[in-house]
């Protein structure tokens, strides 16, 4: 299995060599597994006539979309407390929308607005996080 990982930053040689290496068969049967992992630009990038041999050799696709609700952004940041160690309330039960709305969804944006607003509150010397921690600390973001 071959894992790349930011595939929206190769470049067109790049790209080309991936379509040589994915030619090799054996005895029928593929000798190995490609995993390309990139932002949403490298489906536009897959569209241009120029990568179409490479987008043809791609059996599976998938877009990982944001979250859509609330209580998903919620669930996200209580795991990752939790595998911290956390079990108790961090964040105002009000936070939570405004962390999936400033973080358009997205979970990195959304650890990364926590992880400020748990900072600005640490500084602060406050035990609970709120809406007003996560607006605040935003600006930074």
């Amino acid at each position: 299995m071959i894992i790349l990982d930011e595939a929206h930053l190769m470049d067109h040689e790049t790209l080309q060599e991936l379509i040589l290496i994915t030619n090799f068969q054996m005895d029928s049967k593929v000798p190995f597994l490609l995993i390309l992992i990139g932002q949403p630009e490298f489906r536009e990038t897959l569209k241009r006539r120029m990568h179409e041999p490479l987008a043809q050799r791609i059996t599976l696709r998938y877009h990982m979309a944001g979250f859509t609700s609330d209580h998903e952004a919620k669930d996200y940041v209580t795991h990752h407390l939790k595998l911290a160690g956390r079990s108790d309330p961090v964040f105002d039960e009000s936070s939570y929308p405004i962390l999936n709305q400033l973080g358009q969804g997205l979970p990195r944006k959304i650890g990364n607005l926590a992880i400020g607003a748990m900072t600005l509150a640490m500084v602060k010397r406050e035990q609970l996080i709120s809406s007003d921690h996560i607006i605040q600390s935003s600006s930074g973001i």
